[in-house]
């Protein structure tokens, strides 16, 4: 996989990810928010989406092609190695562990 780099978040980012919970009926108060540890923050939100894949694989797939600028067929067309890596990478985005704090 070549290297797949991410665009900083801009405040529309906050309607992908609303998108995201309401979609895989993601309870945002119950993944640890305000907690002060965003690695396990980070990893509560990575293990939530990934359990609930299914019901958001459309709002998922949209955000990571904004954040990428790869079109949405080409992150359907990923590996699944490479596919949870833009998991992980979005996991250790900056900023994005902020906005649940």
């Amino acid at each position: 996989m070549k290297d797949i780099t991410f665009r900083e978040l801009n405040a529309g980012d906050l309607y992908f990810i609303s998108a995201i919970a309401d979609a895989a009926d993601i309870d945002l108060k119950v993944l640890g928010l305000g907690s002060k540890d965003n690695e396990s923050l980070g990893l509560n939100i990575l293990y939530t989406i990934f359990k609930k894949i299914h019901k958001a694989k459309k709002e998922v797939n949209e955000f990571l092609s904004s954040l990428t600028g790869l079109s949405v067929k080409e992150i359907t067309n990923l590996t699944p190695k490479s596919y949870m890596g833009l998991l992980k990478q979005l996991q250790e985005l900056k900023g994005l562990m902020e906005l649940f704090q």
